[in-house]
């Protein structure tokens, strides 16, 4: 059974790794034509060639060094893999992933002391696009020790392909059995990439929370991997919601315990820094989440006079916080990764039944946001006359409509572009 897992989710990975490498191919090319193009005129004029490269800046030195290295060891990698080296495959993985987060490195320690011109520099792009492929370096690499019955190892490489902070179990105490104390405990409390853990992929992030599942429920861990699992679930991981729901139906049923350690581990890993207990006992109150797994009230009431407030509050700090770039780009994000399975899959969680077409709404509404849209929500003018029209459009919702599911979006929407 775990074989045949294993082998459907490697068909998986292995399409989206034909379609990264796809793009990476398209990408070479046309910085590569672009290249040709301004080469190819030697009658134009040098402002004409100044202008041209400003508008179509080079890639960074740094960048394309790294870039072609890290790429080289993955598809190495990948090779090694399917002959069944799982061995080799892991060592090739790590290199990649070595080669990336040097890179970036080099970038944080220079970016402060050189201009955005120095070859030791590179574009936000350039970021995002070796974050995801240390990520990805390291998903392959748990994989591959996965495989090869290395459980601990492959634990630690998915913890440290999510690029977070390294912290004990919320679920370990005194009276645990010692295979599930300081489960969630590495070698490093803080990751070396911790800067970048905001431009993690959403799908990296919740697929590196399946993986750390599937290791500590190898590993005996069953605490740790159902908190994991319900992670990857939240975050739109179809095998993540399919594992937690066999850990569930194992354990006989939804636990008393899941409204507030659960999901408080949920706000945790989209970017909680300021959550107290009292916010989290609102919020349960507000949405019913005290009983996530069992609730039969969804929505907590039909007043939405407590829901408007906090409503307004988060919409205040919303609109407050989209001055920030990075954020604008977290928050599109994330909602455009919002398909109907992803909200039809929440809906489940909190025990919401939602139909296929109220979900495909969801989701339509969720892609229609963009960083344009959200980079016009910035502008001072009418900024209060778009709080309040989402507000009374949204209340509307609340009142009609008692689905918890939708809080939970609004919450990780926020948490994941660090609103709050």
């Amino acid at each position: 059974m775990v074989e045949k897992e294993e082998q459907k989710e490697e068909k998986e990975e292995k399409e989206v790794e034909e379609k990264e490498d796809n793009r990476n191919k398209e990408e070479k090319e046309s910085n590569k034509n672009k290249e040709e193009l301004v080469n190819s005129d030697p009658s134009s004029s040098s402002t004409s060639s100044s202008s041209s490269s400003s508008s179509v800046p080079s890639p960074s030195p740094l960048f394309i060094t790294a870039m072609s290295t890290a790429t080289s060891h993955r598809s190495s990698g990948k090779l090694l893999h399917d002959t069944n080296d799982y061995t080799e495959a892991a060592k090739e993985f790590n290199l990649a992933a070595e080669t990336a987060q040097k890179a970036l490195l080099i970038h944080s320690s220079t970016q402060t002391t050189l201009t955005n011109s120095s070859p030791q520099t590179m574009s936000l792009d350039e970021v995002k696009a070796l974050v995801g492929e240390y990520t990805t370096a390291k998903l392959h690499g748990s994989l591959c020790a996965l495989k090869l019955g290395e459980y601990k190892e492959a634990l630690e490489l998915a913890r440290e392909a999510s690029i977070k902070e390294s912290e004990p179990s919320s679920s370990s105490s005194s009276s645990d059995s010692d295979s599930d104390v300081n489960e969630y405990t590495t070698s490093s409390s803080t990751h070396p990439l911790s800067e970048y853990v905001n431009l993690v992929p959403v799908k990296s992030l919740a697929r590196s929370h399946f993986r750390a599942a599937r290791a500590s429920q190898l590993l005996g861990q069953t605490e740790s991997s159902k908190e994991d699992a319900r992670i990857a679930a939240f975050l739109g991981d179809d095998k993540g919601a399919a594992l937690y729901g066999r850990i569930i139906r194992d354990e006989g049923g939804m636990d008393n315990e899941m409204g507030q350690t659960g999901f408080r581990g949920i706000v945790e890993e989209i970017g909680n820094q300021d959550f107290g207990t009292d916010d989290l006992g609102g919020l349960s109150a507000l949405t019913g989440l005290g009983g996530l797994g069992g609730m039969k009230g969804i929505g907590g009431g039909n007043s939405p006079d407590g829901s408007i407030d906090l409503l307004k509050s988060f919409l205040t700090n919303a609109l407050s916080s989209l001055s920030n770039p990075s954020t604008r780009t977290s928050i599109a994000s994330f909602c455009q990764s919002a398909s109907p399975g992803t909200v039809l899959g929440l809906a489940a969680m909190a025990g919401a039944d939602v139909g296929k077409d109220r979900a495909d709404s969801i989701s339509r509404i969720a892609k229609s946001i963009t960083e344009d849209r959200l980079e016009k929500a910035v502008i001072w003018t009418g900024r209060i006359r778009k709080v309040f029209k989402v507000i009374k459009r949204v209340g509307r919702m609340v009142k009609n409509v008692k689905w918890a599911a939708v809080w939970i979006l609004l919450w990780m929407f926020a948490r994941r572009g660090g609103i709050f």
